[in-house]
């Protein structure tokens, strides 16, 4: 089952994370875009009609429990996990069609970059690399690192029990952009997570000098 929504203001990355680690015991992932959101959730149902206010009522609890307003609904679809085998990674917050990348890409890369080193937070991290990955083309996935065919698939995992990754069309200059510039980027993000760590904790730095 397949949530797709919208908010205003637009869910940030971390919210969207949130909604889906809520709905976890539904064997949830998820997609983020700029302006809107998707959540799988996987529910067992006799028929399509149940599942479906299942999982819509899952997600508005979770909304609800997470004091986040409540979202503007724009899609919803119901699957079998045989049809979600051959549709994942091309439901919601897919980038628009035809868009070019080509002469977005240096400068989507190059503001990344620099904005990794005005980051303050966790949150600010992931929120670098998920518009780097949107800017590029891909789509950015919250869930188990998964392979699809004909796609490109990058871990975006920063720590251990990160659930996050990003894909992109393998025949695409997105798909070779994600493939070649974001483990650089997710390298240095790691190196900026580890500065803010140590910043926190300053002790571990006077331990290891």
């Amino acid at each position: 089952m397949i949530v797709e929504a919208t908010a205003d203001p637009a869910f940030e990355f971390h919210h969207v994370k949130q909604l889906v680690t809520r709905l976890d015991r539904w064997h949830s992932s998820g997609l983020y875009s700029l302006e809107r959101y998707a959540v799988q959730v996987q529910v067992s149902s006799p028929t399509h009609h149940e599942a479906l206010s299942l999982a819509l009522a899952a997600h508005d609890e979770a909304i609800e429990a997470l004091g986040f307003a409540p979202p503007t609904l724009l899609r919803t679809e119901v699957l079998t996990l045989g049809e979600l085998k051959h549709s994942v990674g091309q439901t919601a917050a897919e980038a628009p069609v035809g868009r070019v990348y080509d002469a977005l890409i240096p400068t989507a890369l190059y503001e990344a970059t620099r904005a990794l080193f005005r980051a303050n937070s966790r949150a600010g991290i992931d929120q670098v690399l998920t518009r780097f990955v949107i800017a590029a083309g891909g789509t950015v996935n919250i869930g188990e690192l998964q392979y699809f065919s004909g796609q490109v698939s990058v871990d975006l995992a920063l720590a251990p029990g990160d659930r996050m990754f990003a894909t992109a069309d393998a025949a695409s200059m997105a798909g070779l952009t994600v493939e070649q510039s974001l483990p650089a980027l997710i390298h240095d993000a790691e190196r900026m997570l580890a500065m803010l760590q140590l910043a926190d904790q300053p002790h571990l730095g006077q331990q290891t000098a």
